[in-house]
């Protein structure tokens, strides 16, 4: 069972010297706090939602929309300012895939397009594993269909481009939903390993990428926020062959380990229904 943690709690902490760097995660130290649409900096008191069986049925508190978190209200901010980003149109195109580059607050949002239908999401999967490189040194090991893609990235000169796009600044977002958040991730990894860039993570509904070393390597290596709906069934996929990493934010969900999944609603997964819910929750 989670506890609720107040607004109160928090500000005790903080008085005591204990706050976290700039740019770091809240998530050390404190417990995950559960938040929903009450007035701004109250909580959740009271009910516990009921058991849910399979993915099958919803939480008994459908008439709220609430997130179950583990970030500081710093990461927070840059979740929507990210969720915000994840739209058309996508310029920049290697293959089948397409991303774009925003300038947001001095840092750079390197976003990368989804795949929102699921039966298209799936008939991309590979069941395979491969090595992937920056620039011929090794970074890791993930599925095959993805690290395709991500070589398709390589190889039309994108690094090159991204280089050249965030070149007055020094922090990049990597950021995706779905399919683009799987090639999101490899790329935050790859930069976060191989290049002058500060580098943060933020994926929405994203499968299991990286085979367990990889993901283990790489867990809380740098910021990581991954984001998943209630009954997202793209979260669950992929359990034999890797490990989700991260902090976790779940939306009308109660997970918060880092392996955590859902299942049960493909609408659940489009990226109309996570950017409906992070305003309300972030906003």
């Amino acid at each position: 069972m989670f506890k609720l943690v107040s607004i109160s709690i928090l500000a005790s902490v903080a008085a005591m010297g204990i706050v976290p760097h700039e740019g770091e995660p809240l998530a050390q130290g404190f417990e995950n706090r559960v938040r929903g649409i009450l007035p701004r900096n109250q909580t959740l008191d009271g009910d516990e939602p009921q058991p849910r069986f399979f993915g099958i049925f919803d939480e008994d508190w459908e008439f709220y929309d609430y997130v179950t978190e583990t970030i500081s209200s710093w990461l927070e901010q840059k979740t929507l300012v990210a969720a915000g980003f994840v739209s058309d149109p996508y310029p920049y195109e290697f293959g089948s895939d397409a991303f774009k580059v925003q300038i947001h607050d001095a840092e750079c949002y390197v976003v990368v397009q989804a795949t929102d239908s699921l039966s298209d999401w799936i008939s991309n999967v590979q069941f395979f594993k491969s090595n992937y490189y920056y620039d011929g040194h090794y970074v890791g090991t993930a599925h095959s269909g993805f690290v395709d893609a991500y070589n398709t990235f390589a190889a039309t000169g994108m690094h090159e481009m991204v280089n050249r796009l965030c070149s007055n600044v020094n922090h990049i977002n990597f950021v995706g939903h779905s399919r683009g958040a799987a090639i999101a991730t490899l790329l935050a990894t790859s930069y976060h390993v191989h290049s002058r860039f500060t580098v943060d993570l933020f994926t929405f509904g994203a499968p299991r990428i990286l085979e367990d070393a990889s993901s283990d390597l790489f867990h809380r290596a740098f910021t990581q926020v991954r984001v998943m709906n209630n009954d997202d069934p793209v979260t669950a996929t992929m359990g034999l062959y890797g490990k989700h990493f991260g902090l976790v934010v779940c939306l009308n969900c109660r997970e918060t380990e880092r392996d955590s999944s859902e299942n049960g609603n493909p609408l659940n997964h489009k990226m109309t229904n996570y950017l409906g819910t992070i305003k309300k929750v972030f906003g």
